[in-house]
């Protein structure tokens, strides 16, 4: 349940080995996710929108190191603390939010995945 509380829309998930290797290759691509978040904050926040563009951040290193930010006191998710490990394991890694404190900024989050859903899986299916 998502409430409009300090950390009520947290999101906690984790990203599969070949998703990561899909982020150390294509980090290129990430922009149309940033877009799909800013997108759809914009959509929902409406004219009440004040934020400056970049608050909205996506970050992918060479290793699948996945960060995506919206507005808010440091929103998003970010790789969880025993990532480096798993990544140094040839493995996928979880991921956990930080301030997702409305349904508006979970929902945000939401729309970033599943463009980074519908990156991944255009690629896998245009090798195919």
């Amino acid at each position: 349940m998502t409430i409009k509380n300090a950390h009520g829309g947290s999101l906690n998930g984790q990203f599969s080995y070949i998703l990561v290797q899909w982020l150390q290759c294509n980090d290129h691509k990430i922009i149309a996710i940033c877009e799909a978040v800013k997108n759809a904050y914009e959509y929902m926040y409406g004219s009440k929108y004040q934020y400056p563009g970049d608050n909205f951040r996506l970050r992918v290193d060479k290793t699948g190191w996945f960060i995506m930010d919206c507005p808010g006191g440091r929103c998003g998710i970010y790789p969880t603390q025993n990532t480096m490990f798993k990544l140094s394991q040839n493995s996928g890694y979880d991921f956990t939010s930080h301030n997702v404190d409305n349904p508006m900024q979970q929902l945000s989050i939401l729309a970033g995945l599943a463009a980074l859903h519908d990156q991944v899986r255009a690629t896998y299916y245009a090798i195919k």
